[in-house]
């Protein structure tokens, strides 16, 4: 199994089931959506949910991590992780 695979499938652990998780169009990168996402509404206290969320994302990818983009920021419904390429 290459590794964006093993990387797809620990986010997929991570995230609620309702998320699909594929490898975004940048290679290397994750793409996650969701008709829920994580917080049922902007005011929710759901938020601090979501920074575990991120807290594993950063850990298990350590180095590799560059960061996430909200491309919905709204329940954090779609949203890409970026990593680091190898030079």
């Amino acid at each position: 199994m290459d590794l964006i695979q093993t990387d797809i499938d620990y986010v997929k652990k991570i995230l609620p089931n309702h998320y699909t998780v594929t490898e975004s169009k940048s290679k290397g990168s994750i793409h996650c959506q969701s008709s829920i996402g994580i917080r049922k509404e902007v005011d929710s206290e759901d938020e601090e949910h979501w920074e575990y969320i991120f807290q594993a994302f950063k850990k298990y990818f350590n180095n590799r991590f560059s960061e996430i983009f909200c491309n919905v920021c709204f329940c954090y419904s779609d949203f890409t992780i970026y990593l680091k390429t190898k030079n």
